[in-house]
């Protein structure tokens, strides 16, 4: 299988790329994973459909909020 995902955090200085996952929902659950040692914003990008998620996450029990789904 490829990965058709990839996952950034944006940072100060930057778009950081963090790694890639097979589908979305493998994504999302990645970063509530990574939120909870390193909160902030993640971007995950799906590049089947061309869309690109804004997940912000404050690393208290997973609350997210998706900013944006747009391509």
């Amino acid at each position: 299988m490829t990965d058709s995902v990839d996952i950034f955090r944006l940072e100060a200085s930057g778009v950081l790329w963090l790694e890639s996952a097979g589908n979305l929902e493998c994504a999302q659950v990645r970063v509530q994973e990574l939120a909870a040692s390193s909160p902030g914003q993640y971007v995950v990008l799906d590049h089947e459909t061309g869309k690109k998620h804004v997940i912000n996450l404050d690393g208290m029990q997973g609350r997210s909020a998706v900013v944006n789904g747009s391509r």
